[in-house]
């Protein structure tokens, strides 16, 4: 039969192998984390030049991806695709900005409201909204 200073040891025994164990899994989590973010920033030259694709949703996924992961590097490509020929890019582009809440694509955006496509003015309204959460 188990005593009070039995259980007692049991217990700080349980509590030594969790803490070590919710360590080990932050350190892990943490190095799972960085590892994506190296991924992702290497990721964006590509996605980059993707925005140039000939498909157009190989360049609407680019504006997605590139709006996650929010690369200031990417900027300057997303202005110009606000004005792509294919809807769904223009809309992706839109909102990939919004994410990112890059102050220079404004003046673009707001240009943009004057869209015919009534898609893109809604796009650009939620990507505006964005910038002053």
């Amino acid at each position: 039969m188990f005593n009070l200073t039995d259980i007692e040891k049991l217990q700080k025994g349980v509590e030594i192998i969790t803490g070590k164990y919710l360590l080990r899994k932050k350190e892990v989590t943490q190095k799972t984390e960085e590892e994506e973010q190296k991924r992702d920033y290497l990721a964006v030259p590509e996605l980059i030049e993707n925005l140039k694709s000939s498909s157009a949703n190989i360049r609407a996924n680019a504006a997605l991806e590139l709006g996650r992961i929010g690369d200031k590097r990417a900027i300057k490509a997303l202005i110009e695709s606000i004005n792509d020929s294919a809807g769904e890019v223009s809309r992706n582009s839109i909102y990939a900005l919004g994410w990112m809440q890059a102050k220079e694509a404004v003046p673009a955006l707001t240009k943009a409201t004057s869209s015919k496509d009534k898609w893109i003015r809604r796009r650009v309204t939620e990507a505006l909204g964005l910038y002053w959460r």
